[in-house]
């Protein structure tokens, strides 16, 4: 039965409100700035003010509410457990005041499994049961399906591939561990390679600004002007991506790895190298693996797939 949902997808940048419903179909969608810097009363104020702003401009009766939220959460609680962005989420119980608010039950999900269910309710895993969805961005983590159903975990915290070590006593991740995933292949790790590379990125070719400014894009950047510099830390970051699959596919055999996040925007050659180093570094481990990039703007229909997912599956 399609449902008319409220939804959202709260970030450290920005919060995206939308109505729409659990065919697919949006109606109206707000996007704002994080206000994260005025404490927890402000930013649940402003999901209240976008919220409202969303139903209005729709003119729609909503029966749920859908909360994507980029951190560690309580399904069951409905609570935000920590959110490394917005750090005065962490302990929120955003269920309980969102549905308190507007008088409609509210379900909540990790961003990363979210875009899973939404790429199997809507995007290119449709006909697929066995997929891990990895967002390559900022940060690095999963949503995994296992017999056409989220893995959850015994404490509901499954998918944290992330933090999987790769290198033993490598660069420290945000999580206190060294060497993960994470701290070698994310956005925020190529910043780091940039910003320890610094003087040879500006004299292997290509142009440079603010060096304060040094993030991925502009490393990709350089790397299709040809620096060589550039492509050196995007072919080691390749590699890490490739030893992670292959590592998590070791573990799971899924039939299919969907990449998002803005890396996965990087281009068809980023993408294809991805595809090359897992296939060689599978060794003699044969694998007819997919390797595919994620349905575009997946992420603003996670809400709505989440709770048609519920609705149909759990």
């Amino acid at each position: 039965m399609r449902e008319v949902v409220l939804g959202y997808d709260v970030g450290g940048t920005k919060i995206l409100a939308v109505v729409g419903d659990t065919n697919g179909v949006v109606y109206s969608k707000i996007e704002k700035k994080t206000i994260k810097h005025l404490g927890r009363e402000r930013l649940v104020q402003q999901l209240y003010e976008i919220g409202e702003e969303a139903l209005k401009t729709a003119d729609k009766k909503i029966s749920k509410i859908g909360i994507i939220f980029a951190g560690l959460i309580d399904q069951t609680t409905g609570t935000v457990i920590t959110s490394p962005n917005i750090p005065s989420a962490d302990g929120l119980k955003i269920c309980e005041l969102l549905t308190a608010h507007f008088k409609a039950p509210s379900y909540i999900e990790n961003d990363a499994t979210a875009a899973a269910i939404a790429e199997k309710m809507f995007g290119v895993a449709k006909n697929a049961d066995d997929f891990i969805y990895i967002p390559l961005s900022t940060g690095i983590g999963s949503g995994i399906f296992v017999n056409g159903r989220v893995l959850r975990g015994a404490h509901g915290l499954a998918g944290e591939l992330g933090h999987t070590v790769i290198q033993i006593h490598g660069p420290q991740c945000t999580c206190g561990r060294e060497g993960c995933f994470e701290a070698l292949a994310s956005g925020s790790a190529i910043a780091r390679y940039a910003a320890e590379n610094i003087d040879d990125l500006i004299h292997n070719g290509g142009r440079m600004h603010e060096k304060e400014r040094i993030d991925a894009r502009a490393v990709f950047n350089l790397y299709m002007q040809g620096n060589r510099t550039a492509a050196e830390i995007v072919s080691h970051v390749v590699e890490v991506i490739a030893v992670g699959i292959v590592n998590i596919a070791c573990i799971l055999d899924p039939e299919m790895i969907i990449l998002g996040g803005g890396l996965s925007r990087a281009g068809d050659e980023f993408i294809e190298n991805i595809r090359k180093a897992v296939k060689k570094e599978f060794k003699t481990m044969k694998r007819d693996l997919k390797i595919v990039r994620a349905t575009t703007d997946i992420t603003e229909l996670s809400p709505l797939a989440l709770i048609g997912y519920q609705s149909s599956f759990e």
